[in-house]
């Protein structure tokens, strides 16, 4: 919540802090499909496993809220405090909805869940062209179109004619100032939406 207060690289990560910590979200895309769901399950549930480690922490500490009553801070109990938060927040992770977000309404940890072991083999052969598309944007983020174009070719080279990977490949030519090949491409990725919506996997396509 609140404007960006750090945004940085580190252990080949990208790390994002606002100005106000409460929650989060974390991103990933695979590159294969070799044990994905297990593979995805694990990774959704160290969100849920962090608020309940810090839940259990808290609980353990509670004893020491005591310590502030007989001192100009009676009243506060900050351990109490985290365990209600955090308490919370793991029944709001787990409960399956969709939550608003800077990048539109995203899928909470619950939903992620029951998504990724509903999939069929089918759309998992073609989840791995969003790690293409994840590198491409952050590339993007940091102003490397030639190297967000890297990426994209690589991933169209693997998932031709993919709707999501050829929209960001035009929007890199703009920034390339290649309008003419941006424009073309632009035409075609309206027929690639089209044509997705009438076979019904535009479900697919989406991140």
């Amino acid at each position: 919540m609140g404007g960006v207060a750090f945004d940085f690289r580190l252990w080949g990560f990208r790390w994002l802090f606002r100005s106000i910590p409460f929650g989060g979200f974390a991103h990933a895309a695979h590159r294969d499909i070799r044990w994905f769901r297990l593979r995805d399950t694990l990774f959704i549930l160290g969100g849920p496993a962090s608020n309940l480690m810090i839940l259990f922490a808290a609980q353990a500490a509670l004893p020491l809220d005591a310590t502030f009553d007989a001192t100009s801070f009676s009243g506060f109990v900050p351990f109490r405090t985290l365990l209600v938060a955090n308490a919370m927040l793991l029944i709001y992770s787990l409960w399956p909805h969709r939550a608003q977000t800077n990048r539109g309404k995203l899928p909470n940890d619950g939903l992620l869940l029951w998504q990724t072991w509903r999939r069929s083999k089918s759309e998992i052969e073609q989840r791995p062209y969003a790690f293409y598309l994840c590198e491409a944007q952050e590339c993007r983020d940091m102003k490397q179109s030639e190297e967000a174009q890297r990426w994209v070719e690589e991933g169209l080279k693997r998932f031709p004619r993919n709707w999501m990977l050829e929209m960001m490949r035009a929007a890199n030519l703009l920034e390339l100032k290649q309008y003419r090949e941006a424009r073309r491409l632009d035409q075609q990725c309206v027929l690639l939406d089209r044509e997705a919506r009438e076979t019904g996997k535009l479900g697919v396509l989406n991140v």
